[in-house]
């Protein structure tokens, strides 16, 4: 039986897709993460004061080459996704064999990040991306032993790196991976791997010239984003974090257990095609970044943020494939895939439930009860009362001030939360000129000598209290064109 027909990952595919597509037709806004984005995309720059720039500079450029359009989040997301799932389903059939590969993909597409999140686009969806084509190119330089594709392992390494700090913790476990099989041991390997390093370094180095010119302002933002746990906090905030990532396979293990109940478990002693350094691989991509995890937890007491557990659960789908084909070692995909479309479609019926009527026990985000279009169009009319001028600036926290800017149809520049090292494009003597669109959550944090200001309801979760939001016009002066 052969498995190398393209069927899965043209499931996986559409798998995707739908959900993307579904997302961009019920929703009101969009994730804060992806505003985000179209506010920094206004100009290419080594880094942002959050984070390095690799997500931004996708967004940039699709802009910049086709135009402005605010689907472009989700057709990037769906990429990204897209691209992951197709590098995840070669590692492993290079490391598990072509029937493992199969399930591997198949489960991966009911991951929430696959499914219900796969219109997220933040650093964590670039960045499954770029360290699944590290390890693809890390595999296929053992393989073929050409110096060109450990140049191609230290670009993808360096991307990494430029698309978020984490990607340090599945690059090391690359090296584990290696150290554990043996393979580093070859000379040739060890001279791959340094000028992997090295090009690496050259693609990372323009971003640290970066952080050394903003002192280091991503890492001042890290370190204040990170909450300092007391011993016993560190414990159950870490058997929390774990609870939650459960959640998010749900999907996945409700396909395994219809598929388990409905079929008898087989014997075999080994997986058909399996790597000989399968085991070393799946210790440094799958246990390293969990022990990385424990240890940041537990010994550095950082709070585990929920987004984190994308990219450390990465390739877990090759362990439940590998131990799944050992169980049942007849699986094939006639026989699983049935069961993947049940667990599919359950998913699709819940989500489609919570949308039409929240449920209290769920959390409600952003995307789908802001009402971006409705603020944008208040503003807006407020805007052209006050002048003939057409807008360039708003300024305000990057969420709100960025809805405003990508639903206004002239794509402004925002300022976010008034501050220029934050948006360091921004002219400001050019702002005071053409005037700008102010908003804000306090109305204290509007400047004074603002016109026309207003305010309306607006909060990003329906579990908080009421919340506002508050604009004002600063009128540009006589000449503003």
């Amino acid at each position: 039986m052969r498995h190398h027909s393209l069927t899965p990952f043209a499931f996986a595919t559409a798998s995707i897709v739908l959900w993307v597509v579904l997302a961009g037709l019920v929703n009101s806004a969009q994730f804060p993460d992806s505003i985000e984005q179209f506010v920094w995309a206004q100009s290419f720059e080594w880094g942002y004061w959050k984070h390095p720039p690799l997500l931004t500079w996708l967004l940039a450029s699709a802009i910049h080459v086709f135009g402005f359009w605010t689907g472009w989040t989700y057709a990037l997301a769906a990429l990204c996704f897209t691209g992951t799932a197709f590098l995840t389903w070669r590692i492993a059939h290079m490391l598990l064999g072509p029937q493992v590969a199969m399930v591997a993909l198949l489960l991966l597409s009911l991951h929430q990040g696959f499914a219900a999140r796969a219109q997220m686009y933040n650093h964590n969806s670039l960045l499954l991306l770029v360290v699944a084509l590290t390890v693809w190119a890390t595999l296929v330089a053992l393989e073929n032993k050409r110096r060109a594709s450990w140049l191609l392992v230290g670009l993808s390494a360096g991307l990494a790196m430029l698309t978020k700090y984490q990607a340090l913790v599945p690059l090391v476990g690359i090296v584990i991976a290696l150290h554990l099989s043996g393979q580093l041991r070859a000379a040739e390997v060890r001279q791959g791997l340094l000028v992997a390093g090295m090009v690496a370094l050259a693609v990372f180095t323009p971003h640290l010239l970066f952080l050394a010119d903003t002192q280091f302002s991503t890492l001042r933002y890290a370190a204040h984003a990170a909450v300092s746990l007391d011993v016993l906090t560190r414990v159950t905030t870490l058997f929390g974090y774990w609870v939650n990532q459960l959640r998010v396979h749900i999907p996945m293990l409700v396909a395994i257990a219809l598929f388990a109940l409905s079929n008898k478990p087989g014997s075999a002693k080994r997986v058909h095609q399996q790597h000989p350094q399968a085991k070393a691989w799946l210790l440094g991509l799958v246990a390293w970044p969990l022990v990385a995890l424990a240890l940041v937890s537990l010994l550095g007491g950082v709070r585990l943020q929920a987004a984190w557990g994308l990219q450390s659960f990465q390739f877990l789908v090759l362990l439940i494939a590998w131990r799944l084909v050992k169980s049942f070692p007849a699986i094939n995909l006639a026989g699983f895939l049935p069961f993947v479309l049940v667990a599919q479609l359950l998913s699709l019926c819940i989500a489609l439930w919570s949308w039409m009527t929240p449920l209290h026990f769920m959390q409600s985000t952003a995307d789908r009860n802001y009402p971006a279009g409705t603020l944008t169009a208040a503003v807006m009319k407020d805007w052209h009362s006050a002048t003939a001028c057409p807008l360039h600036y708003v300024v305000g926290p990057s969420f709100e001030a960025g809805l405003v800017s990508i639903h206004s149809g002239t794509y402004p520049q925002v300022l976010e939360a008034d501050d220029a090292s934050k948006s360091p494009w921004v002219d400001k003597a050019r702002m005071q000129t053409l005037g700008a669109v102010y908003l804000a959550v306090d109305p204290s944090a509007l400047p004074p000598n603002l016109v026309f200001k207003n305010s309306m309801p607006a909060q990003r979760n329906r579990k908080a209290d009421q919340g506002m939001v508050y604009w004002g016009i600063a009128a540009p002066q006589p000449r503003c064109q």
